[in-house]
């Protein structure tokens, strides 16, 4: 079977939250898998249920381009950013 997408839990899963310093740093090599995935051309989601704006900001503080996700799921429903 062949990969066609792939989705992401935002917190914990791309972006770190169990920081002491209380900062939101990515994952240790997600931008990298994120830049892979789009070369191999990837459907890439990411899914929280926070408020959407709150995560697009996190996601832009961490330096995880909001270009690199194809759709985001909040709440259940699907939300672009």
């Amino acid at each position: 079977m062949e990969t066609k997408a792939v989705t992401f839990d935002v917190y914990g899963t791309m972006i770190a939250t169990k920081d002491p310093r209380k900062e939101l740093p990515p994952r240790k090599g997600i931008v990298q898998l994120l830049n892979r995935l789009k070369q191999e051309n990837l459907k890439i989601s990411a899914c929280s249920s926070c408020d959407a704006q709150i995560v697009k900001n996190h996601l832009e503080i961490t330096g995880i381009k909001l270009d690199y996700f194809d759709e985001t799921f909040h709440s259940f429903k699907s939300k672009e950013l």
